[in-house]
């Protein structure tokens, strides 16, 4: 019979589970079931999606999964509820929806898209040795829990068989009115954890240099002026493909805060030739994905596709650049993801900060002097509007921006004509536009900013300043500065709060990139009653960083190891040699940076490292943000006597 719970967290919003008991792994039920779920609700045609999010708009987010164990499996459906509707609502859609999933089964066409692209992800996972999807995974996984390494062959080839009757009869032999109800909804609950883990040996490290030959990079360009930079790289049938604009969210009015983003997410909501469930649908159909998003100096288009299937793809690429509809109703809809997306930004400390870092460090007036997350605020995203939309649309989707970045298994000569007969007669009207990305300077003195939020369990700490751009001379020497003081999990700072005291899960430097002045910032979440002392730490850390404990010989030294031996794996899959493409065009970097990166990783002498922090680091002039609750933490905060103190909202 069905069983039911309530647990109460500190979550934005509702979320309604459904779990049954199903076979284990290795079984043809775990086939069925893998592609009952992804049908389900992995597309934007996908019945669930569908029914609860883009028709009735009950639901910010829906999910289905299946997860086989050694000798059981459960089969998972969720649905995020709507801000301001009633839950009972939510899960009487849900059970309507899977009700008619049951009785009908699997659309075919839907079926086969997810056949096809449950296939290429395989394929796609075969470029990695190792993580998750990759070979070993793969092979390791097999040999486990069957016996045989190969026995992914089998999988995929029940995959390929697989009907929709197949599908059906399994959901009805395994798909009752036995499930396990759980809803998670809104409520703080606090809980400390005590536990620690003696890490104080650290980690193995490989001791023998690898060399590797990255591919060339070669360029060409298109008839309209735009430029393309192709690295072949054969043995897969795959095709990945940035088109880079070079225009972000960092040029947006504070009236149109979180515009681009929301712009570049509308491309496939419905254009000219496809509603946004025909242009899903055709996508799922061949295999391949396209990604859209914005940052603060670019924005990009992404492409996964499969060899055979690239020119079919680069066609729906063209459809969603060339012919947007922004619909008023598509534009509603996404209005309220994005709406609830915010809120659980912030619920989130993380995210609070980031939201508020940048107009901190750069001031209202500086093109980053604005939430970071790009996402906009309540206001703007309530406010915004077709006409709005159209306007970033056409100061970012520019032919005079783009430059077509590919990796994969294809020549120049192929990519050239291929993209020739896609964008070559693409030629826009308006301008690139010259952003002003001034210098700030340091402040005079430290000030510290804190944001309420009752009863967190957690204080989040973020604490830094500015420094040059990312490309700048010194940029190598900045990594191995920041490298060991927090930037690897062995470096001080993570050792003292995380493996000596346990008053923090992490705490990591960020050494963000950007076109302008990049930032470095300390981010420590760290347990509430320990918010003055970690600070305190941090402190005393740097202040030692840059007088008489300056970086030493093994540590610039594990540094090297660490950055130079990771190399041929840092850019083993596709999408990380194609984001090592992005970083040389973005930057202006040499077109063999890549292969002069061992070198000029190697080239650092412990002086030179020394120099460099003592010449950018300024602790005594950072901007400090806390996130935490201030009835346990600020007197304590004031009392450290660190400079001015300013309480900002949320």
């Amino acid at each position: 019979e069905e069983k039911r719970e309530i647990m109460l967290d500190n979550v934005p919003q509702t979320v309604i589970y459904k779990v049954w008991n199903t076979p284990p792994a290795n079984t043809i039920e775990e086939v069925h079931l893998d592609l009952a779920a992804s049908v389900f609700s992995d597309q934007k045609n996908s019945p669930l999606y569908k029914d609860l999010v883009y028709d009735q708009q009950v639901s910010t987010g829906v999910s289905a999964f299946y997860f086989g164990r050694e000798i059981s499996g459960l089969f998972y459906i969720a649905a995020d509820v709507a801000p301001g509707v009633d839950p009972d609502v939510v899960e009487e859609a849900l059970d309507e929806s899977i009700a008619n999933y049951l009785k009908k089964g699997p659309d075919k066409d839907l079926l086969e898209a997810e056949k096809t692209k449950t296939y290429a992800g395989y394929i796609r996972g075969l470029q990695r040795i190792g993580g998750f999807g990759g070979k070993s995974d793969i092979l390791a996984t097999c040999e486990t829990y069957t016996g045989e390494p190969d026995c992914y062959k089998t999988y995929l080839e029940n995959l390929l068989d697989t009907s929709s009757k197949d599908i059906k009869t399994t959901l009805s032999n395994w798909i009752d009115d036995t499930a396990y109800v759980l809803t998670i909804m809104p409520e703080q609950k606090l809980s400390a954890n005590k536990n620690g883990v003696d890490r104080s040996k650290g980690i193995p490290y490989p001791t023998s240099s690898v060399s590797y030959q990255f591919p060339d990079i070669e360029s060409a360009t298109l008839s309209n002026g735009s430029k393309i930079y192709l690295a072949q790289r054969d043995g897969l049938p795959l095709v990945q493909m940035t088109i880079l604009l070079s225009s972000g969210f960092a040029e947006e009015d504070l009236s149109e805060l979180g515009y681009t983003n929301f712009m570049m997410d509308m491309l496939n909501e419905g254009t000219k030739n496809y509603s946004a469930l025909e242009f899903d649908a055709a996508l799922n159909a061949i295999g391949s994905s396209i990604s859209y998003g914005s940052g603060l100096d670019s924005s990009y288009v992404g492409v996964s596709s499969l060899k055979g299937s690239f020119s079919d793809t680069l066609d729906l690429v063209v459809e969603s650049l060339e012919n947007p509809l922004f619909e008023d109703s598509e534009i509603s809809r996404l209005q309220k993801q994005r709406l609830a997306g915010i809120k659980q930004e912030e619920n989130q400390p993380r995210a609070i900060a980031y939201r508020k870092i940048g107009k901190i460090l750069y001031g209202e007036n500086h093109p980053y002097g604005k939430p970071l997350t790009g996402t906009g605020t309540t206001e703007t995203i309530e406010n915004i509007s077709r006409d709005a939309l159209v306007e970033v649309y056409k100061r970012v989707i520019n032919s005079n921006n783009a430059s077509y970045l590919i990796v994969g298994n294809i020549n120049l000569e192929e990519a050239k004509d291929m993209l020739e007969s896609k964008f070559g007669n693409w030629e826009s009207e308006a301008s690139q536009q010259k952003l002003s990305l001034f210098n700030v300077d340091l402040p005079k003195s430290r000030k510290v900013y804190l944001i309420d939020k009752p009863n967190a369990i957690q204080s989040y700490i973020v604490a830094g300043q500015l420094l040059p751009p990312t490309g700048s001379d010194d940029e190598i020497l900045m990594e191995y500065m920041n490298y060991a003081i927090g930037g690897s999990f062995t470096s001080r700072l993570n050792m003292n709060l995380r493996e000596d005291k346990s008053w923090s899960y992490g705490v990591r430097n960020r050494l963000a990139d950007a076109k302008g002045q990049r930032s470095i910032l300390v981010n420590a979440p760290v347990q509430t009653d320990k918010t003055a002392d970690s600070i305190k730490e941090i402190i005393k850390e740097f202040d030692y960083y840059l007088g008489d404990q300056p970086i030493r010989y093994d540590e610039l030294e594990k540094a090297k190891s660490s950055k130079t031996l990771r190399l041929p794996g840092r850019f083993e899959t596709l999408g990380s040699l194609l984001g090592g493409m992005i970083n040389i065009v973005q930057y202006d970097r040499s077109l063999n940076y890549l292969d002069e990166l061992s070198s000029l990783y190697s080239e650092p002498t412990l002086e030179e490292v020394q120099n460099t922090a003592r010449k950018y680091l300024k602790p005594n002039q950072w901007s400090w943000l806390i996130v935490g609750d201030l009835k346990e933490i600020e007197s304590e905060v004031r009392a450290l006597n660190l400079g001015e103190v300013e309480i900002i909202s949320n």
